[in-house]
């Protein structure tokens, strides 16, 4: 099952995010935390301890886990993108060589997105 943050923690993110602009880090670090945190429980967490956190040394180091946690994310976005485009690429050769020129684009749509579900789903489990 998928995280999605309730609309409550979504405003609690947003003020974390505007203590973060406060402290100095950068806008581009802090969208993606944020991006990220809203599907992930984790980097939600971590950002919550930071906001709570009194210690720099401290807070350096929820930084540096949510970091590795959006470098994490982002790698695995970009492995799904791979393999959706490796399957893609697939279904088009085999529907070329066996000339499957009747079947309907409805149907290869849905065959695509079935995979590609498939594909997901194992990649996230």
């Amino acid at each position: 099952m998928m995280y999605k943050t309730t609309e409550n923690q979504k405003i609690h993110l947003y003020q974390i995010a505007t203590e973060m602009v406060k402290s100095g880090l950068s806008p581009s670090f802090i969208a993606k935390a944020v991006k990220v945190a809203e599907e992930y429980e984790g980097v939600y967490d971590l950002m919550a301890i930071w906001m709570d956190e009194n210690f720099e040394n401290e807070r350096e180091e929820v930084l540096a886990d949510i970091q590795e946690l959006i470098a994490e994310k982002f790698r695995i976005d970009k492995g799904l993108e791979s393999k959706r485009k490796e399957v893609l690429a697939d279904i088009q050769e085999l529907m070329e060589e066996k000339s499957y020129t009747h079947i309907s684009g409805i149907a290869v749509i849905a065959g695509i997105f079935i995979m590609v579900l498939i594909i997901t789903m194992a990649l996230l489990s």
